[in-house]
């Protein structure tokens, strides 16, 4: 698993779910913790780290260390910004160690909804009364 995150909240939140799945003290696990005013220091669930990681870096070294134990085929799956699907997708791209099938999901936000207040009618006395359909009762 790699995993970069910017909340420490949400790491201690994910350790109840994950924590029997990975293996603290695995070289294949990436958990990454970049959240602003950390200490760097403080011992961290799910044997995260504080600080950053090269997805691409870490994608070689997991070809490497999966073709060692035999796999030729990984399914991997992507779920982020388009700079870390870009980057992971950069990497495999030449990574003949293994097959990659490839999964991405990426969560386009939109704008920031307008100010409370903002969008409301200036003449409250000519806004439209809400409708019911069927039986408001």
């Amino acid at each position: 698993i790699y995993w970069a995150l910017r909340s420490k909240r949400l790491l201690e939140r994910c350790e109840p779910l994950l924590g029997n799945y990975i293996n603290v003290d695995s070289s294949a696990n990436c958990i990454r913790l970049n959240e602003s005013g950390g200490s760097g220091r403080e011992l961290l669930p799910l044997g995260a780290q504080s600080g950053s990681q090269d997805v691409g870096q870490w994608l070689l070294d997991t070809a490497d260390n999966l073709a060692a134990a035999g796999a030729q085929s990984v399914l991997l799956f992507v779920c982020g910004p388009t700079s870390l699907a870009s980057a992971a997708q950069r990497a495999i791209s030449g990574n003949s160690k293994v097959m990659w099938h490839l999964h991405i999901e990426q969560f386009l936000f939109l704008p920031n909804p307008p100010k409370m207040g903002s969008s409301r009618p200036k003449n409250m006395e000519n806004a439209p009364l809400p409708s019911f359909v069927g039986n408001p009762s």
